[in-house]
């Protein structure tokens, strides 16, 4: 049998869950595949929305509703116990810690075949474009080194996008000095 090829553009924590989950298929809910995971990011796991550098920052879920293997609801609680992390004020992380953990989670996947012969691996480039193939059944992920993935599936877990601006008619106020109209963007941020 053919293995098939699964390329996940986008290695935050949708992309990222998305390999974790296929690494713990059986055997028998799967055939054989790659897993390519496209993250330009310095690790993939975390994401945009993890990977805040202020402790303060906190989860707006209580730890221990935050497991990523819903089979094992304690997964998350006891890896903060295990990893001697900070504690949770009010069982409410931060999102940091959340985000060595998914960090940790997709590491694993990365570092050898799973035990179901998933092989992940992870391109640390952006996708620059996605060609479907004639056959309408495949496609061709580009990457911004030129590496071409001929993929099965193709699944895009991009994040999300910043927000539109809240006015659509008169938009002179995009362009005042104290307008910050993405708060996870670097620079000042007037309040």
């Amino acid at each position: 049998m053919q293995r098939k090829s699964i390329t996940i553009v986008g290695g935050g924590f949708s992309g990222s869950m998305l390999a974790l989950q296929l690494a713990r298929l059986s055997n028998q809910e799967l055939f054989a595949c790659d897993v390519h995971l496209v993250e330009p990011r310095p690790v993939p796991g975390p994401g945009l929305a993890y990977t805040a550098h202020r402790p303060e920052y906190l989860l707006n879920v209580r730890s221990e509703y935050l497991s990523a293997f819903p089979e094992q609801p304690d997964h998350f609680v006891n890896w903060l116990r295990v990893t001697h992390s900070e504690p949770c004020h009010f069982s409410f992380c931060s999102r940091q810690n959340y985000g060595r953990y998914l960090q940790q989670l997709i590491s694993q996947v990365l570092e050898w075949p799973s035990s179901n012969g998933i092989r992940c691996q992870w391109h640390n480039q952006a996708a620059k474009e996605i060609r479907v193939l004639p056959d309408g059944r495949s496609a061709v992920v580009k990457l911004s080194n030129g590496t071409e993935i001929h993929s099965d599936y193709v699944v895009l877990a991009l994040g999300n996008f910043p927000p539109l601006p809240p006015a659509r008619h008169d938009l002179r106020y995009l362009n005042h000095p104290t307008y910050h109209g993405n708060p996870w963007a670097r620079g000042p941020c007037v309040a």
